[in-house]
């Protein structure tokens, strides 16, 4: 029992001096001019959620435990014509691929910690986040300010997404018109999510690189040009940071 309440007590502590810390506060303000972005795309996804037929236990699980927008609006329409599960689920891993090159990408700085909190990283590694993060990881040498930059910048973009999106699930029963009358609102959203993000070198670079690739190989099946997309994307913007610490290292 002194063990465990111990362990708690310790945990809190950690946590407190996380949530306190330079790194924390920084990437939660440089993050915050895209979060109207996200607030958008989380308001639009709760509404069609509930505009496509889930019922708000439904909508509330998928917005809590999928944490993926382009996920949900992919699969939506497949779960309301009641399509095999083979098929949603394979629909739901094609958009999701991206995540495994996150996931990689963050398992240069962050892969060495415990189970717990290594699940908690992946969950919260959303594309907001981690381009900011990418494009600032160069400048901060320690892991503690690495951590601190990702945990505030990610946790801020978590919040207004979740806040958001059970928002638009309540607010969906007030609304006239269908979902797919709404969905050219997503669209406006990702767009106000992207561009206050476009401020350095790397996010740049990534953009361009993600977009010319994604247009390129648009004709593939499966949204693999998507796929394609992001793989270059991070890899331009994992390469421009990288550089960009070096060249500060030799100053």
């Amino acid at each position: 029992m002194l063990v465990t309440s111990a362990a708690r007590v310790t945990r809190r502590a950690r946590l407190a001096r996380l949530l306190r810390s330079s790194g924390f506060a920084r990437g939660a303000r440089e993050v915050s001019p895209g979060a109207t972005g996200v607030a958008i795309w989380g308001l639009i996804t709760g509404i069609t959620m509930v505009k496509a037929g889930l019922t708000v236990p439904q909508a509330l699980g998928m917005t809590v435990f999928v944490y993926s927008g382009t996920s949900q609006l992919a699969t939506l329409p497949m779960l309301v014509a009641g399509a095999p599960f083979w098929l949603v689920m394979g629909t739901a891993v094609l958009v999701s691929l991206r995540f495994v090159v996150y996931s990689a990408a963050v398992a240069v700085d962050f892969g060495k910690l415990g189970p717990r909190h290594r699940l908690l990283v992946g969950y919260l590694t959303i594309d907001a986040g981690l381009a900011l993060y990418q494009s600032r990881r160069g400048a901060m040498p320690r892991f503690a300010q690495r951590y601190a930059y990702f945990m505030g910048s990610n946790l801020l973009v978590w919040a207004c997404w979740q806040v958001s999106s059970i928002a638009g699930i309540f607010l969906a029963a007030l609304l006239p018109g269908s979902a797919g009358s709404l969905s050219y609102l997503g669209s406006l959203a990702v767009g106000a999510l992207v561009v206050p993000l476009l401020r350095s070198a790397p996010t740049l670079g990534c953009a361009l690189a993600a977009a010319a690739v994604a247009v390129a190989l648009a004709h593939l099946p499966y949204k693999l040009g998507l796929f394609a997309g992001v793989v270059a994307g991070t890899a331009v913007a994992v390469a421009m940071s990288r550089r960009a610490g070096v060249e500060a290292a030799a100053r």
